[in-house]
C-alpha cells in the first residue's frame, strides 16, 4: 500500500503516464506479472504458475528493454528450483512449475516472437544501440566505462543528470529527497535479509537486472525510459524504508494510541513525499526552460493560432526547428496548407508568389524577419504570440 500510493505521486511516473508513452505500460504488467507469480509460489498450483508465466510474457509487448527485467525473474526462479530441490521438494513437482511458467510465457509473447523472427528490421531498427561489450577497445576500457555508467545510471535516482532532449527528465532526480531516503533504507534492509526472505532475493534481482539496459549501453538520449522496468522495485523498497521509519517514529507520538500513530506517521510521509513531486513536476517542471523546448512550446501556441482562424492560400512558414507539417501542427490546424520558407526546410525568400492576401508566420529564429516583412507590406496587420513575457512566435498578415 505505501509502495503503491508513492509509486501514484513519483514525478517519474506522472511523468511518462501523462505524456502518454507506451513505456509506461510496463510497470502496470510487471506488477500484475510479479503479484501473480508469488501467488503461485505461495499456493503451489500448476495453472497458477501458467497464468503468471503468461503474464510475464505479455511485458514483451510493452517496451523494447523488458527482457532484461524478464531475465532478472528467470534467475530468481532459477534459484528458487535450486532451493527446492536441496531441500527435498520433489524434481518433478518443481519442473512442472518451471514448465508452466515457460509455457504461459511462450504462448502469450508468441506471436510476437513470430512477427520479430520475420521481419527483424522492426527491432533492430528501433533499438540503435551497441552494447558496451561489443563495442570497441581493451577489458579495462569496457570495464572501466561499465562502471561508470554504473554510476551515472544510478545517480539519476538520487542527483539528475544531463537533460534527455527526448522527453525533457534528467535535470531533476528521479526520486524525491524522502523517497531517497527511504529507498536506502529498503535497499539495506533488503540486503541484509535476501537469503532468508525470497521477496527481497527477488527485488534486488529484478532492479539490477532492470538497470542494465542504460548501464550496458554508452550515454545518450532515452535512458530513464529504458531503466522504468525498475520503477516497481525501486519504490517497493522505498515502502519498505519507510515503513521502517514509520515503525520508528509512532512511538514517540506517546499520547496517540499506536494503530492511531502509526496512521499520523505514515500520513504525514506519504503526504509530504506527494506534495514534493507535485510540486517538482506541475510547476518546477513544467516552468523550467528545457521542458518548454523539448514540447515545442512555440510550435505548439502558433499551431493553435492557426487552427482557430481561416488561413489565406497564401501561408509562409518559417521555423528553424519545425516544418508545418510537423505533427503539432497536423493535429492543432489539420486544415493547415503552408510553404516552408526557413532555410532548413525550404528556399527562403520574404516576397509572395502572386498578388493577393498571404499570412507570414515567423518562429525563432526567424522572429526579426517580420520586421523586413512590415516594411515590405506596411499596410499588414502584426499579431504576437505571447507567454508570460516570452515572444513565441508572429503573424503578419498582408493583403
Amino acid at each position: 500500500f505505501l509502495g503503491a500510493i508513492l509509486l501514484a505521486f513519483s514525478f517519474w511516473h506522472i511523468h511518462y503516464s501523462r505524456i502518454a508513452f507506451p513505456t509506461a505500460a510496463l510497470p502496470l504488467v510487471e506488477v500484475v506479472a510479479f503479484a501473480a507469480l508469488f501467488l503461485a509460489l505461495k499456493r503451489d498450483r500448476p495453472v497458477l504458475f501458467l497464468i503468471a508465466g503468461g503474464l510475464l510474457g505479455l511485458g514483451l509487448y510493452t517496451y523494447i528493454p523488458y527482457p532484461f527485467t524478464a531475465a532478472g525473474v528467470a534467475v530468481f526462479l532459477a534459484i528458487w528450483a535450486v532451493s527446492a530441490f536441496v531441500s527435498g521438494q520433489r524434481p518433478i513437482n518443481v519442473v512442472t512449475r518451471l514448465g508452466a511458467v515457460a509455457l504461459g510465457g511462450l504462448l502469450v509473447s508468441g506471436p510476437l516472437l513470430l512477427f520479430l523472427a520475420t521481419q527483424p528490421e522492426y527491432i533492430t531498427g528501433y533499438a540503435q544501440v551497441t552494447l558496451i561489450p561489443f563495442q570497441e577497445g581493451t577489458l579495462f576500457q569496457k570495464t572501466s566505462l561499465l562502471g561508470e555508467r554504473a554510476i551515472q545510471v544510478i545517480g539519476a535516482f538520487f542527483f539528475g543528470r544531463e537533460v534527455d532532449y527526448t522527453d525533457g527528465l534528467g535535470a531533476q532526480p528521479l526520486l524525491d529527497p524522502l523517497t531517497r531516503a527511504a529507498f536506502l533504507v529498503g535497499l539495506v534492509i533488503a540486503l541484509r535479509n535476501a537469503r532468508h526472505d525470497s521477496r527481497y532475493l527477488f527485488a534486488l534481482l529484478v532492479l539490477a537486472f532492470s538497470l542494465l539496459p542504460a548501464i550496458l549501453t554508452s550515454t545518450n538520449w532515452g535512458e530513464n525510459r529504458r531503466i522504468i522496468g525498475a520503477l516497481p522495485m525501486v519504490y517497493f523498497l522505498a515502502a519498505i524504508g519507510l515503513s521502517w521509519a514509520i515503525a520508528l517514529l509512532a512511538p514517540r507520538l506517546r499520547r496517540v494510541r499506536p494503530p492511531l500513530a502509526i496512521g499520523v506517521v505514515a500520513a504525514i510521509l506519504l503526504v509530504t513525499s506527494a506534495l514534493i513531486n507535485l510540486q517538482s513536476y506541475f510547476i518546477d517542471y513544467a516552468a523550467a526552460d528545457t521542458t518548454r523546448w523539448v514540447y515545442a512550446e512555440e510550435l505548439t501556441h502558433a499551431c493553435a493560432w492557426l487552427g482557430q482562424r481561416e488561413t489565406p492560400t497564401q501561408t509562409y512558414f518559417y521555423s528553424g526547428r519545425w516544418s508545418y507539417r510537423y505533427e503539432t501542427c497536423r493535429l492543432l490546424a489539420p486544415d493547415l496548407a503552408a510553404t516552408d520558407r526557413s532555410l532548413e526546410f525550404g528556399a527562403y525568400t520574404l516576397e509572395k508568389e502572386t498578388p493577393g492576401p498571404a499570412l507570414y508566420l515567423f518562429l525563432p529564429p526567424y522572429l526579426d524577419a517580420a520586421s523586413l516583412v512590415a516594411e515590405m507590406y506596411p499596410q499588414g496587420t502584426r499579431t504576437e504570440g505571447r507567454a508570460a513575457s516570452r515572444l513565441l512566435f508572429i503573424a503578419y498578415e498582408v493583403n
